[in-house]
């Protein structure tokens, strides 16, 4: 049930633009009443927000590390206009200033500066407590004669290490779009959410039973805003590529949602599962100095530590990229359970993959193409941003260091012994940085080698692997714009290096007012690139098949096992086959010789 107590409208906004307020919608939810807001995107469309929406009691005491309970009933009408708390993470500062001193880059950035300071206050906020959803539609039921619109629940990424769903993500262009529901959320991160000693007393996978209690609750709510609990699409990417590919392997999940997009990682990608989850706990323990023999009674000491303090440990030893093979240095990610009752996950995900057990359901997921512009999340040496000189060759002193055999994705570590891992290896090396091998002066090499290994390649395996065993369509795509909206390059100033680095493609999907791009002119090529991005999304969400103006006969063919058909995704749409860059030819003849099996 909603209504809207409609008020005469207001200027506001952090980011600069007219938004309607004053209106105060309410919806009765099944923990009880929420009262949000009647707003305007940037260019005019009028919808409904719900922000900081409890779906989980807060996960602490004996309930950290654990699977998470719903919500506790309230009384009396909730605020749901402000976010609610992101869950406890390493506060990390993107470089902050504009890109350039030019008038246009000030004017930019000084209009980002009041939403980078609240998002600033807000992650300093930082809490256990921190299972909320927002929502947001273009039409609540008052009457009773609305049709129940689709979903998209969209998976936030980070590394399962950062990130919240409000910073990213504003609803514009999908409201915009209109005839969708769109809900983001916040789950537990970290060693939080992710944290591991092969027991009952913390499985594992706290953070993504977090994300399944969410699905619950679109399911038993969803209603209340306008969405049909019946047409559910997950999406997400990065970590929340990984998640939405893992909740189609997990019993958990079934039937909680229906279609699936994954955009850049997969659950084969090398640094989203951990085998060895024991020691890592071990390390992070001691850094507390907490030696307990017995991992149970480990845990009991650190559930009852300050979170703050844990998390200062995790970060303090968290950015080596090598793992010892080439990795994000992400330690606390999913891992495959011992069997107890509501396990997330009791099988090996890439078997699982490969024997086809995962649910059918059209399947959306795709790359960009400079996935490896990453590195300067921290990978390695835990600063954001561009890397000077110094750090680049630090950076490839430590590649230098390594085995061959560590710059190889996890199946050929799977599939081949070390003599030929280490023959694979020495190839790889010389196709990426030629006879001289990684030097110091080898780091834009270095990264499109940590691309490719990282995220390219596990999502061309898994859509292959899905193509060949799923009933459904699977629609894979190469996102190939480098422009003003790029999301990443925004944050982290990383405009001199071309490409679409991993995550750019969220400036296209969705409109943060904490992006300097958000505030400058975009091309025409951006805007275009930007309406086809939103069109095959929503698109997909409301019937499982994506289409877009501009696209040849208005439909996205679906790949096959035999043959990659993709969509190359800029200002214009072409429909493609074979590799989407010739780096990917190297590896394509990699996995036939070694491997017996090919990327497309």
């Amino acid at each position: 049930m909603a209504s809207a107590d409609k008020g005469s409208p207001e200027r506001g906004g952090g980011d600069g633009s007219d938004k309607p307020a004053g209106s105060s919608p309410t919806v009765r939810t099944r923990s009880g009443e929420v009262r949000g807001l009647r707003e305007r995107t940037h260019h005019g469309t009028v919808y409904f927000s719900f922000r900081g929406v409890p779906y989980g009691a807060p996960p602490t005491g004996e309930m950290r590390f654990k699977a998470p309970r719903p919500a506790e009933p309230w009384t009396g009408v909730r605020d749901a206009t402000k976010p609610g708390p992101p869950s406890y993470q390493a506060f990390s500062i993107p470089p902050f200033g504009p890109a350039s001193w030019s008038r246009r880059e000030v004017v930019s950035f000084i209009k980002t500066v009041p939403t980078l300071l609240r998002v600033g206050i807000q992650l300093l906020s930082a809490s256990e407590d921190s299972l909320y959803a927002n929502v947001f539609t273009p039409q609540l039921p008052t009457t009773g004669r609305c049709k129940p619109m689709p979903v998209m629940v969209f998976i936030h990424g980070g590394g399962f290490r950062l990130g919240d769903g409000d910073f990213l993500y504003g609803p514009d262009y999908l409201m915009d779009a209109g005839g969708l529901v769109l809900v983001t959320f916040n789950y537990r991160l970290g060693p939080m959410g992710f944290l591991s000693v092969g027991t009952e007393a913390a499985p594992g996978n706290a953070g993504l039973k977090d994300q399944v209690l969410l699905l619950h609750w679109v399911r038993d709510n969803i209603a209340a805003f306008g969405g049909d609990p019946n047409q559910v699409t997950l999406a997400g990417e990065s970590a929340g590529g990984v998640s939405v590919h893992l909740h189609m392997l997990s019993p958990q999940s079934r039937g909680l949602f229906h279609r699936a997009i994954a955009s850049s990682s997969l659950a084969g990608s090398e640094w989203a599962h951990e085998e060895n989850p024991l020691e890592h706990a071990r390390q992070l323990a001691k850094h507390l100095g907490v030696e307990d023999s017995d991992p149970d009674a480990m845990v009991r000491r650190l559930r009852y530590l300050p979170a703050r303090d844990i998390i200062r440990a995790f970060d303090s030893h968290m950015h080596h990229p090598f793992t010892p093979r080439l990795s994000l240095g992400m330690y606390f990610v999913p891992v495959v359970e011992p069997p107890h009752p509501g396990a997330f996950l009791t099988e090996d995900p890439l078997r699982m993959l490969a024997e086809g057990k995962q649910v059918q359901m059209p399947f959306l997921t795709g790359h960009n193409s400079r996935e490896g512009l990453l590195i300067f999340l921290g990978i390695g040496d835990g600063k954001l941003g561009p890397k000077p000189r110094r750090r680049q060759r630090a950076l490839m002193r430590k590649c230098a260091k390594q085995r061959p055999e560590a710059f190889l994705p996890c199946d050929f570590h799977r599939g081949l012994d070390a003599a030929d891992r280490d023959a694979v290896g020495r190839e790889v090396l010389r196709h990426y940085f030629g006879e001289e091998g990684p030097g110091p002066d080898k780091f834009d090499e270095f990264i499109d080698l940590f691309g490719d290994t990282m995220f390219a390649i596990p999502v061309l395996r898994g859509s292959g692997a899905h193509a060949a065993s799923s009933t459904a369509p699977v629609y894979h795509y190469y996102f190939n714009h480098d422009g003003e909206l790029g999301a990443f390059k925004a944050t982290f100033k990383a405009h001199d290096y071309e490409g679409a680095s991993h995550a750019d493609d969220l400036g296209y999907l969705f409109r943060s007012g904490s992006l300097a791009a958000c505030h400058r002119r975009p091309l025409h090529r951006d805007e275009q690139c930007r309406r086809n991005m939103v069109t095959l999304w929503s698109s997909f969400v409301r019937t499982g098949v994506p289409t877009a103006a501009g696209l040849e006969g208005d439909a996205w063919t679906a790949r096959s096992a035999q043959q990659l058909r993709f969509l190359e995704i800029s200002d214009k749409l072409v429909m493609r086959t074979g590799a989407p860059y010739p780096r990917l030819s190297f590896w394509n003849d990699m996995y036939k010789k070694y491997l017996h099996v090919s990327l497309f």
